[in-house]
């Protein structure tokens, strides 16, 4: 199974409030939806998904796209035809996709309109170091 040309179709963010206000903390929503899938031959499958993430009232972020799913297509179809919903494995591997492909895009677009990125930062943590003791050689990645 494998998640090919990820193509986004429309991406729209809107902040709400003016940028000096302040809001105090923000709960951030995050939502991966997948509103079609169509199967285009025996091992490919169409998926339109759209991905929403909710800042309140302080504004919003919303990518829809589209991806070609490559694997069991007739399965993840016929399953998406009957129940509106798609094998464990299948959907893990299409969400995954669809976050890995538009977190990066969205935190670029929050930047712009002042909203905080969708995404928790790291944050580093540097103690004193005790005499006697040999430097440590920390790496971020």
């Amino acid at each position: 199974m494998a998640v090919r040309d990820v193509e986004f179709i429309s991406i729209e963010g809107r902040r709400f409030t003016k940028r000096k206000e302040v809001m105090g903390q923000v709960k951030i929503d995050t939502n991966s939806t997948v509103t079609s899938v169509s199967e285009v031959g025996a091992k490919e499958a169409d998926v339109d998904f759209r991905l929403a993430i909710s800042y309140g009232s302080l504004g919003m972020l919303k990518i829809e796209g589209r991806l070609i799913f490559e694997g069991d297509a007739a399965a993840l179809a016929r399953e998406w035809r009957d129940k509106h919903s798609m094998p464990t494995e299948m959907a893990n591997e299409i969400h995954t996709s669809i976050l890995h492909a538009c977190i990066p895009e969205t935190v670029l677009l929050a930047k712009g309109l002042g909203l905080p990125p969708p995404i928790p930062l790291p944050k580093v943590n540097i103690q004193e170091q005790k005499k006697g003791t040999a430097p440590s050689n920390m790496e971020v990645a």
